[in-house]
């Protein structure tokens, strides 16, 4: 049978291992959803323009139309109210292109800023994640010198249970000491 400091090594490590695969996992993922919303911003500018050209060929083929009705009933082209007529079927048709692309332009600009937004969900599961790793390794730490007869209590920064003996201190402690003292305490 195990003893329980290693049980309690073993179970950690596997917490912090799945907490950190868990993180990568949805950056992973926002990665992928960000890529295909990018994706689909390019599919829908491609499709406004697109639209906008056959709206183009197609107010080309009205002005056509118009100008072959207008010929054949003998009435003059490009003068007076047949040129307005003309030109305002351009400006028609042109502005309906316009407004294709606009709107295909602003999906996409939704779009991109969508992926950035999810692209950023990511990174911050990961940072969580890594964060609740660093804490589990810290309460592990905790319970390992509770199990292993230690305690964390009792410490203050003159040394254990207040006493002067820094024996049992860090170094950097101790170059504390020597810094305030000009001796090193021992």
């Amino acid at each position: 049978m195990c003893d329980p400091v290693s049980m309690l090594v073993a179970g950690t490590t596997v917490a912090i291992g799945g907490q950190l695969q868990q993180g990568r996992a949805a950056q992973r993922a926002a990665n992928e959803s960000a890529a295909q919303d990018e994706y689909t911003a390019l599919v829908e500018q491609d499709n406004a323009l697109a639209q906008a050209q056959q709206i183009r060929r197609q107010g080309e083929s009205a002005r056509g139309q118009m100008l072959a009705a207008v010929a054949s009933s003998g009435v003059k082209i490009g003068a007076g109210s047949t040129l307005d007529a003309e030109r305002q079927v351009m400006q028609d048709y042109e502005t309906d292109a316009s407004m294709a692309i606009l709107t295909g332009n602003r999906s996409a600009a939704g779009l991109r800023g969508q992926a950035e937004l999810t692209r950023r969900a990511g990174r911050n599961a990961r940072a969580a994640s890594n964060i609740a790793a660093f804490n589990t390794l810290l309460s592990s730490g905790s319970q390992g010198m509770k199990l292993a007869g230690g305690s964390l209590s009792g410490w203050d920064a003159r040394g254990p249970n207040g006493t002067n003996d820094r024996s049992a201190v860090s170094v950097g402690n101790n170059m504390d000491w020597f810094l305030r003292n000009g001796t090193s305490g021992d």
